[in-house]
């Protein structure tokens, strides 16, 4: 009897785990330093070029859903654009590009927005795949994508851009154009 409620309890915390609604990565954009950045990159073993050239990536199982214009994550619970924006914005300019996704309810939903930098480099692979650090399920045109979250050097505002063309992530200026992947929680 003492056997058989140990394997059910255990049984019953996996469901619940795997049930649960809690994102698996932070969802609400932060300011974070260059050392916080370091941090979080080493916390999820993520590769990153400059700051965790060890890491060995987030363990994603990716399905491009039906009609082709998304990839689901069942490890992170997110939902991805498959591609995302045709050409590159300038930050100030992405809250359209989300608005406009919103509006026309990209794939039936109403609630993209922008990944954080964690949400986004849980898409960076440790190596190259057809010249990118990320799964070939996603269109290989968005190398350089911009996250929610900011940073300040020197009393500038930047915000945090993850580059797969060269596996590293960086805080940048505004006036840069990246383009952008939406994501939504699931």
């Amino acid at each position: 009897m003492r056997r058989f409620l140990i394997i059910f309890l255990s049984v019953l915390i996996l469901v619940i785990s795997v049930c649960s609604k809690e994102p698996v990565f932070r969802n609400t954009p932060a300011n974070l330093s260059k050392d916080a950045a370091k941090e979080m990159m080493i916390k999820y073993d993520f590769y990153e070029g400059s700051y965790n050239l060890q890491g060995a990536g987030f363990d994603n199982n990716f399905k491009l859903l039906k009609d082709g214009n998304v990839v689901v994550d069942d490890n992170s619970r997110l939902m991805w654009q498959q591609g995302g924006s045709e050409e590159g914005y300038k930050f100030q300019d992405v809250v359209d590009y989300i608005a406009d996704l919103n509006q026309s309810r990209f794939s039936g939903y109403d609630d993209w927005r922008l990944p954080t930098l964690e949400e986004a480099m849980s898409l960076m692979e440790p190596a190259r795949k057809n010249d990118l650090y990320i799964n070939p399920i996603f269109d290989s045109k968005q190398d350089w994508i911009w996250t929610s979250d900011q940073s300040k050097a020197k009393g500038v505002l930047l915000h945090w851009a993850v580059d797969f063309s060269d596996g590293e992530c960086t805080a940048r200026h505004f006036f840069y154009f990246h383009y952008v992947r939406a994501v939504r929680s699931r």
